[in-house]
């Protein structure tokens, strides 16, 4: 296994494992955009974050020469917790085939080399409801939960 960064010879690889995110998240949430164009846009504002924000990667998990997953983080400005930089992670998939393999807990090993290179501390990011997969292995990882999104659709309630 090797975990490297981007290179625009993987855009095609990451599109098809975003859209393979979106399918797993979308039988999660029905409401999940789902689609090649959704991935195409996505892996395009991964390009254009990482020209703009010096701290911004995309990284590859490589099995075998075949790229089986990904993770997107950039270090931002978190006002709320105290003045310091965090690490947010946009994304962070390991395709169906490969999960429970050691991929993303080696993904997660270069977010915080990339971390302690910074001086960061703090590590930010969103996990769907009903995601148990992730939200078990994200507790493994020593995340808990600091906040809770909510969300309603525009019926009134009774």
């Amino acid at each position: 296994m090797i975990i490297r960064d981007y290179t625009p010879a993987d855009r095609e690889a990451v599109i098809a494992l975003h859209e393979e995110l979106q399918s797993y998240e979308r039988d999660i949430r029905p409401t999940r955009a789902a689609g090649r164009q959704i991935s195409v846009q996505q892996v395009d504002e991964y390009e254009a974050t990482m020209a703009d924000v010096e701290d911004a990667r995309l990284l590859i998990a490589e099995r075998e020469g075949v790229p089986v997953g990904f993770t997107f983080f950039l270090a931002e400005a978190e006002m709320l917790e105290d003045p310091q930089a965090q690490i947010y992670v946009q994304d962070f998939m390991v395709t169906a085939s490969a999960r429970r393999s050691g991929i993303g807990r080696a993904l997660m090993v270069e977010i915080r080399r990339f971390m302690a290179e910074r001086g960061i501390g703090l590590i930010d990011l969103q996990v769907l409801t009903g995601n148990n997969a992730a939200l078990a292995f994200y507790r493994a990882e020593g995340f808990d939960v600091a906040y809770m999104g909510l969300q309603a659709t525009t019926r009134q309630p009774d």
